[in-house]
């Protein structure tokens, strides 16, 4: 766990170091070692199809899939696409209402959070599918709860399962 203990430089430092840590890992990890902000898994495959797998997971782990935003479609729409290097962008939103509900019951706050999304994108001319999340248990942290952490350890654990159905 990564402490800062003083000055807006400390502050800077943990997500610059983060980031140049993942510029180096190999991609030929289906999961990325975890860090302390989010999962990454990249897969080779067709988009849709990684999409409609990670839908069908969500169902299968007892989610329902929520809203889909097409961040392409907006991109591409004002000539953005080509240049964020992209080729696909969609943030899949999902959710599971007996555990909202008990989110909610413990902290209301918590729904700033909701749903749970992931980032399903491809950058232009790969054949790779990247998928992002964040971390239940990073975001639980800023309610300093025993119960929303818990909560957030058993979300997480769902998360992870849904991001192995997606790995070939």
């Amino acid at each position: 766990m990564y402490r800062v203990r003083q000055g807006f430089l400390n502050y800077l430092m943990l997500p610059v170091a983060v980031w140049i840590s993942l510029a180096f890992i190999s991609s030929a990890y289906a999961v990325e070692p975890p860090n302390e902000f989010y999962f990454t898994v990249r897969v080779e495959g067709e988009f849709s199809q990684v999409v409609a797998d990670l839908k069908k997971a969500i169902r299968v782990n007892n989610f329902f899939v929520g809203e889909m935003t097409n961040v392409d479609t907006g991109l591409k729409k004002r000539g953005e696409l080509k240049k964020v290097g992209v080729a696909h962008y969609k943030i899949i939103g999902y959710c599971n209402l007996s555990l909202a509900g008990q989110a909610l019951r413990i902290n209301p706050n918590i729904g700033v959070f909701m749903p749970c999304r992931l980032a399903v994108y491809q950058k232009t001319g790969s054949k790779e599918v990247i998928v992002a999340a964040m971390r239940p248990t990073y975001m639980a942290r800023v309610f300093k709860d025993p119960g929303v952490k818990k909560m957030a350890e058993e979300v997480e654990k769902v998360l992870l399962r849904i991001l192995d159905a997606v790995q070939f």
